[in-house]
């Protein structure tokens, strides 16, 4: 029995269909490659062979991402509804029908993953096929969703702190990365523009 006085916050709803799939994070890299490609084929200037293998990346993200996997199972069940509960004690879910799906103490959580779409929690040990239990953004109010982020990060200090160290290290490689690619395309063009001043000045 959960004591009143404990901090407790309940999300209930039904995932929307990005969701479902896994998001935007996994449908927009995809949706982009489509785009480009679709693109190319718009100014008709790539051959039909060169379309079908730049139809590869999108093709291969998909499947890496697992998306037809998740549209089978969303095409199967639907979008699923169900509540999800997070106090003093632990997590659980329950099913709309309010059977509990799952139902974990914190320390059974190993870290977990903050997203556009809500927190991942993964688990330490699988139960029945699931990993990681999934908190929505959209199941709980727009003020109260930040109570709901601190809490979790209250709970799991230690993954909250490796979670922060991870962004940062990935934030300051992107802007490496970043960096280096700027400097590499100024590099080529500056390249090509030589090489065309240098081939105008020898006619």
């Amino acid at each position: 029995m959960i004591p009143a006085s404990t901090t407790r916050f309940v999300g209930e709803g039904r995932l929307g269909w990005s969701d479902v799939v896994g998001g935007r994070a996994t449908l927009l890299p995809i949706v982009i490659a489509t785009l480009v490609v679709a693109a190319m084929g718009a100014v008709r200037t790539y051959s039909p062979l060169a379309l079908a293998v730049g139809l590869l990346v999108p093709a291969w993200l998909a499947w890496r991402m697992r998306l037809p996997h998740a549209v089978a199972r969303a095409l199967r069940d639907g979008r699923p509804a169900f509540r999800v509960e997070l106090d003093e004690l632990g997590v659980r879910t329950l099913r709309d029908t309010g059977a509990r799906t799952t139902d974990l103490d914190w320390f059974e959580l190993a870290h977990f993953h903050v997203a556009p779409n809500g927190i991942v929690l993964m688990m330490r040990r699988a139960r029945g096929g699931a990993n990681a239990i999934f908190v929505p953004r959209s199941f709980f109010a727009a003020a109260e969703w930040p109570k709901v982020e601190a809490f979790v990060r209250e709970k799991m200090p230690s993954a909250a702190r490796a979670t922060e160290e991870a962004a940062k290290r990935a934030a300051q490689g992107w802007k490496r990365r970043s960096r280096r690619a700027v400097l590499g395309w100024l590099a080529i063009v500056a390249l090509f523009t030589a090489t065309y001043v240098w081939l105008e000045h020898t006619r």
